[in-house]
This record gives C-alpha cells, structure tokens and sequence, in this order.
C-alpha cells in the first residue's frame, strides 16, 4: 500500500479508536480515574495495533502501537487535567 493511503488508514483507525470506540464512562471519567483512562488508551492502543499489523506487520506494529499508546496516555493524562483546571477556572471566575 502506498504511503499515502498507510497514513489515511492511520488517521482512519485513529478515530475509530479515540472517538468512536470511547466508551461514555471512559470519557466522562478519564480526567479524573486512572482506570477509565487506562482502559481507553487499552483500547485505542489495540485498535491501533490490529491496523499497525496489517499495514506494516507485526514486529513493527508492536513497536509503533507501543510508542503511540504511552504518547497517547501522557497526552490524555495531562491534556484532561488541564481542561479541566481551565474550566474550573473559567467557571469560577463567573461567580
């Protein structure tokens, strides 16, 4: 498969996983509970790692599903915390 469409397929599989797939307790919660964000990313890493395999094989889907799965852990980790202290904030501030 050309590059091109390896990366339309990444983009693809990377909604399915992040968006589609995310359950409504692991959204609400994966601010504030370890264990919905853990099981999103378990998740969107498995998801990923299927399509990873198929496009690349396994040797190299291992590593890549690995690396985007602690990347995307750390992002949602401190992404959620800080919306959430800004909303905090912004809330607050109308008070």
């Amino acid at each position: 498969m050309p590059p091109f469409w390896q990366f339309v397929a990444l983009l693809a599989t990377h909604w399915v996983g992040d968006f589609v797939l995310q359950t409504s307790f692991q959204a609400s919660n994966k601010r504030k509970r370890l264990d919905a964000l853990s099981s999103h990313v378990a998740t969107y890493t498995l998801t990923l790692f299927v399509a990873a395999i198929i496009l690349f094989g396994l040797t190299v889907a291992v590593i890549f599903a690995a690396i985007n799965g602690a990347l995307h852990f750390a992002t949602d980790y401190i992404m959620s915390r800080l919306s959430s202290k800004l909303w905090e904030e912004q809330n607050s501030s109308f008070l």
